[in-house]
């Protein structure tokens, strides 16, 4: 568990924070419940995986924090 890792960790963030704020951005242009359904539940995975990367990087800043 590395500062390399957690720079990783960082990225993978990054990109999933871009992908996030184009499916806001879609959504915000969708005209009907068809058309944004589909986003909604894109968006509800990146942000699923949005938490979860945030909760590893924690963890491992405390593991390097202990060490």
């Amino acid at each position: 568990m590395d500062r390399l890792t957690i720079d990783k960790i960082n990225g993978h963030l990054n990109e999933y924070a871009k992908e996030q704020k184009e499916l806001m951005d879609q959504m915000r242009g969708a005209h009907s419940l068809e058309e944004e359904r589909p986003l909604r539940e894109q968006l509800t995975a990146v942000d699923s995986a949005l938490r979860a990367f945030m909760k590893l990087r924690t963890s491992k800043r405390k593991i390097l924090d202990a060490n």
